[in-house]
């Protein structure tokens, strides 16, 4: 039970990473085309 409450704990961490890498990948891009959000 501890192991997967921990796999649980790195998938959530995982898709955090993911979410703030593509968040960050979008507001460049649409900094760069001068588009506000």
């Amino acid at each position: 039970m501890q192991g997967h409450k921990n796999r649980g704990e790195q998938n959530l961490a995982w898709h955090v990473r993911c979410y703030e890498s593509v968040k960050k990948g979008f507001l460049m891009q649409s900094s760069a085309k001068g588009a506000t959000p």
